[in-house]
């Protein structure tokens, strides 16, 4: 398994990622290794997450068990992602994208541009519930507690919310300004930020 797969564990087994220790640290009594897997920094617990001799300049291996996700400080900035993302019926995607970051985090960002017809929130604000795109599996959590992520959109006209669902990926619009609309041609931009 490599940092291009994102640090995720193989499929239904343990898996191992070979690095170089570039440096040690210690947050009050527990030891942490920097270490550089094919030009990504991460920091791994030891011994919990290493095997090997644990030395600046030495080669060590992150191993992870069968059903468990090792989680690891990202140091270096993962790039934006933005393979896999289908707009819905009614949509173009201007720019649509996901990364990880520090604790990890998954955070997604879209601009889309609505080509279908107006959607128009009732007097409450209540619409129902408009598929807006979906977004690639990678970027989902293995579990969630509840049924959706919240996010908030904006266009230049309004702002609203809506959620991701955890489980299919698709980013859906629940309600805007009461009597609001979004027209053809309006653009809206989107954000979520939820922990893996």
């Amino acid at each position: 398994m490599s940092v291009a797969a994102e640090i995720t564990k193989a499929a239904g087994g343990a898996w191992i990622d070979n690095g170089i220790v570039t440096e040690l640290k210690l947050y009050g009594s527990a030891q942490y290794a920097v270490i550089d897997l094919g030009g990504k920094l991460v920091e791994a617990k030891v011994p919990g997450h290493l095997r090997g001799p644990v030395t600046a300049g030495a080669s060590v291996q992150i191993i992870g068990d069968s059903n468990t996700r090792v989680i690891l400080g990202v140091l270096s900035e993962f790039p934006w992602i933005t393979a896999g993302f289908a707009a819905s019926s009614g949509w173009s995607i201007d720019y649509a994208g996901y990364r990880w970051s520090m604790g990890p985090y998954i955070s997604i960002v879209v601009r889309v541009l609505r080509t279908g017809s107006t959607i128009t929130a009732s007097s409450t604000g209540h619409l129902a519930d408009t598929p807006v795109l979906t977004a690639p599996a990678g970027c989902l959590p293995a579990a969630w507690p509840i049924n959706w992520i919240p996010f908030v959109w904006r266009t230049s006209w309004s702002i609203g919310g809506g959620y991701v669902d955890p489980t299919t990926g698709i980013l859906q619009l629940t309600d805007l300004h009461p009597n609001a609309s979004i027209s053809s041609g309006d653009q809206m931009h989107m954000q979520a930020t939820y922990p893996i």
